[in-house]
């Protein structure tokens, strides 16, 4: 509990983008009309390219007020894998970021695609992303140096000497309490050095009918889980009449 918390603050986040240049300039409405118009192939002054790619990054970043800074607009590409909850959860990122004028540009592919075209190479500005820890959270394959590149889980390509010393000592160890200390150490490097934003642990709800009786699974890390003591389920008990 005692770990460097981030909190939502809008408020702070506008302080710091404009301590460091990023000052809102609004587009109107009339200025996208008349870019539009600028543009339109049946418009006989035809503009330089330069212009022309001005012209359609002013139509792309929309009316509003957006961050800018030596004549260039903070704009985001945000990716994530195409499902439902990772959809909505990017849909909200998008809306804090614009909401302090920051433009942001979602995309989403199906897990094949992502794998191959963004993850591997490396390709993304800013990624939505779950990763599965399993039973025992060994943060190794995610975090350890020698895990980045295409081959690695280490998506973000995060490199810390210390950190791969704690996380080969942490291996090594069976004292759950000593791992403990190795991995708040992690934690508390993580949480300053911010190659990652985690944004929250899912929770996985089961529901089950009352007639079941004998279920008593208290940790459930995939589906599969609820099923793991499924042989001592059982759904009606009876008398057994024992003759001596």
């Amino acid at each position: 509990q005692d770990i460097k918390k981030y909190e939502y603050n809008i408020e702070k986040a506008k302080e710091l983008l404009d301590s460091i240049d990023w000052k809102l300039a609004e587009i109107t409405t009339d200025e996208i009309k008349e870019a539009e118009e600028k543009i339109n192939p049946d418009n006989e002054e035809s503009a330089t390219e330069e212009v022309q790619a001005r012209l359609e990054e002013l139509i792309a970043m929309g009316s509003g007020k957006w961050r800018k800074k030596n004549d260039n607009f903070l704009l985001i590409n945000l990716a994530s894998v195409e499902i439902d909850e990772n959809e909505a959860t990017i849909a909200e990122i998008k809306k804090y970021w614009e909401a302090i004028g920051v433009k942001v540009v979602t995309g989403v592919l199906p897990a094949v695609n992502i794998q191959k075209e963004i993850i591997k190479p490396r390709n993304f500005e800013a990624l939505f992303y779950g990763q599965v820890s399993g039973a025992d959270p060994d943060p190794y394959a995610f975090w350890h140096s020698s895990q980045a590149g295409e081959s690695g889980f280490n998506i973000a390509n995060f490199v810390n000497k210390e950190v791969d010393q704690i996380l080969e000592d942490a291996r090594l160890v069976s004292d759950v309490a000593k791992r403990q200390e190795y991995y708040k150490k992690f934690q508390e490097i993580i949480t300053e050095e911010l190659p990652a934003l985690f944004m929250y642990s899912p929770v996985y709800t089961y529901v089950q009918t009352n007639d079941i009786k004998g279920f008593d699974v208290n940790s459930i890390l995939v589906p599969r889980d609820r099923f793991s003591n499924i042989n001592d389920w059982y759904i009606k008990t009876g008398k057994r009449l024992i003759f001596d």
